[in-house]
């Protein structure tokens, strides 16, 4: 669990465990933490990209496209 800072401050925080899953084999998990990063800092760029290609990767074209 990742504690303490400001909530935009999170976000990377959040991005980084889901790079952690993702490398893992355990997509649910890395697309979890993007949302929450997302959810945190709604301006994260990188967090949004990398849902993006998640989704993707798993054949979630339409919500890749979002």
């Amino acid at each position: 669990m990742i504690h303490g800072g400001p909530h935009g401050q999170q976000g990377p925080a959040f991005n980084i465990q889901s790079q952690v899953y993702a490398a893992r084999g355990s997509q649910p998990a890395a697309i979890d933490s993007l949302l929450r990063a997302i959810a945190l800092d709604p301006g994260h760029v990188r967090a949004r990209y990398e849902l993006a290609c998640l989704k993707r990767a798993a054949g979630d074209l339409d919500r890749a496209e979002r």
